[in-house]
């Protein structure tokens, strides 16, 4: 484990992102069951991430600062991947509102 906790956070990052990547990789033709999985997996990986990041606010407010808009980029992705795994195949994203 690194020193210090920034770059512990940006493993952590660097974990979710892995996962997103595998995740995205060939999520055409999954089984329902698998792309619960993929759902599930994802959020623990962003779990991680925003539990050290509140973690790191109760300890290190300083750097926490610094983490957020990384956090929040992460949410995004995940939150776009959760969508894109929710819906069939050739099934129209929903509009937003």
């Amino acid at each position: 484990m690194p020193a210090d906790p920034l770059d512990r956070f940006h493993e952590l990052v660097d974990d979710a992102r892995r996962e997103i990547a595998s995740v995205s990789s060939d999520h055409s033709g999954r089984t329902p069951g698998a792309s619960a999985e993929a759902v599930e997996r994802l959020g623990l990986a962003e779990g991680r991430v925003l539990g050290y990041l509140e973690a790191l606010s109760v300890v290190r407010p300083d750097l926490a600062r610094l983490a957020v808009d990384v956090a929040e980029k992460l949410t995004a992705e995940v939150g776009a991947l959760r969508l894109t795994l929710a819906r069939g195949d050739g099934e129209p994203f929903p509009e937003e509102d």
